[in-house]
């Protein structure tokens, strides 16, 4: 499934709040997206928006991360260091 573009819906149908035009995201890559931020979402209350960023955050380095704009790469990375600093959520110790 190596290239497979994802479908642009979260887990509960609503459009992902990225530019999705030009990312080219594997079926596996997708599917561990959609579950992450859905659980973080749910167990830690925090935005959809967010809970995609810090869920990218662990593709880091992933063909579907290369494809990402090093714009929405620079995002991911700033939400996941606002939420690892406390500025963002419960700070991680």
């Amino acid at each position: 499934m190596e290239g497979e573009l994802a479908e642009k819906t979260t887990f509960d149908n609503q459009p992902l709040e990225m530019d999705w035009e030009n990312a080219v995201v594997t079926k596996e890559h997708y599917e561990y997206l959609d579950r992450l931020s859905e659980s973080l979402t749910e167990r830690y209350n925090i935005s959809e928006a967010d809970a995609l960023d810090l869920s990218w955050g662990g593709l880091h380095k992933t063909s579907s991360w290369d494809s990402l704009s090093i714009t929405e790469q620079q995002e991911i990375i700033n939400t996941n260091l606002q939420h690892r600093s406390g500025l963002k959520g419960t700070k991680c110790n």
